[in-house]
């Protein structure tokens, strides 16, 4: 795959999962995070290099706005009838 078609979102909700309390979660979602960068020929300095470009596309927009809905959907389940 090719870096242009590297998916910032993805790498932004694998890297908001290594604060779970889980390690599993965490192991799990760092493991996908390079497998991913591994997979668009890419490097951490790479990509740390290309946030700047990504956060001005509105990325960390989406991924706070995901957080949002997460939280809204773990608030209903939490609600008693």
């Amino acid at each position: 795959m090719r870096a242009e078609d590297f998916d910032h979102r993805r790498l932004a909700r694998l890297l908001g999962m290594l604060g779970s309390s889980h390690d599993g979660v965490v192991l799990n979602a760092a493991r996908l995070a390079d497998r991913h960068l591994r997979e668009h020929d890419m490097t951490w300095p790479q990509v740390l290099a290309d946030c700047a470009g990504c956060f001005a596309q509105g990325c960390a927009d989406g991924f706070a706005a995901g957080k949002r809905d997460r939280r809204d959907r773990t608030d209903d389940t939490r609600r008693t009838p």
